[in-house]
């Protein structure tokens, strides 16, 4: 159905008016390649397009999503974000690397830049013991560059939350929309 919906869009000539694209939660490995097409499309109707990709797979150690999922994004979403959003578990899982410090997240980031993802933000450090949150935000913007890290640590509200992830993607889509790539 949502092919339908995109096909009525670009049938209609407004399929090139979209400038950034923000993914979620997605349960199906049909819906996901749908959205890979959909990522094609909107890029050869605009010639550019930012998308942020939050690659909600799971979290604390626990998939919410079928596997087969996890090899979709790893192999063929990664590679077409703009800015990728995964909590620890999530860039566990895409990368391989086990991340139980700054120095593992360094390089868990620096795999999906290798990827070809230009920003990362590693939206969830478990390993850090405090009463604060801490979000890794990474930057590569030309395989020539060096990536550049910076750590945001944030006090620890207490509870259980749904729905943070997804607030954070569209915070940092936000903030691209005003500062292109800053």
């Amino acid at each position: 159905e949502l092919w339908s919906l995109v096909a009525g869009l670009d049938a209609n000539g407004v399929a090139g008016g979209y400038s950034h694209l923000l993914t979620g939660y997605i349960g199906s490995a049909t819906f996901l390649r749908t959205v890979i097409r959909l990522v094609g499309l909107l890029r050869e109707r605009r010639g550019s397009l930012v998308y942020v990709c939050d690659p909600v797979l799971g979290d604390h150690g626990k998939l919410y999503v079928p596997e087969e999922l996890v090899e979709i994004y790893k192999e063929e979403v990664v590679p077409l974000a703009s800015l990728l959003t995964p909590n620890q578990f999530e860039c566990e899982l895409l990368t391989g690397v086990k991340v139980e410090d700054e120095a593992a997240a360094v390089r868990a980031v620096n795999a999906l830049h290798e990827r070809g993802v230009p920003l990362v933000a590693l939206t969830s450090l478990d390993y850090v013991e405090s009463d604060a949150i801490a979000m890794l935000l990474s930057e590569k913007r030309d395989e020539n560059a060096r990536s550049e890290q910076y750590v945001l640590e944030l006090p620890r509200l207490r509870g259980r939350y749904t729905g943070t992830g997804d607030l954070t993607a569209a915070l940092l889509l936000a903030w691209l929309r005003a500062h292109p790539l800053e």
